[in-house]
């Protein structure tokens, strides 16, 4: 099996004087309580015991800046 990471950006104008630091927990708490966990039904996919992959919340980050890089399949 291998790993597939689905990445989401949230974005907010927030004042200058307010820091990253500040954010951070509390963003991480939100995002948790909302949206900890979710599965994906793959229609045509022929193994009925695999077909509904779940996806887990490993990690939350907050910054002002990001670069990702994405591979393929």
């Amino acid at each position: 099996m291998k790993t597939v990471i689905v990445i989401a950006k949230y974005e907010a104008h927030v004042p200058d004087d307010m820091t990253v630091s500040q954010i951070q927990d509390l963003a991480e708490e939100k995002i948790r309580e909302q949206l900890d966990c979710f599965s994906l039904y793959v229609e045509d996919y022929p193994n009925e015991e695999e077909q509904c992959p779940m996806f887990d919340l490993d990690d939350v980050m907050v910054g002002t800046e990001t670069m990702i890089s994405v591979g393929g399949d």
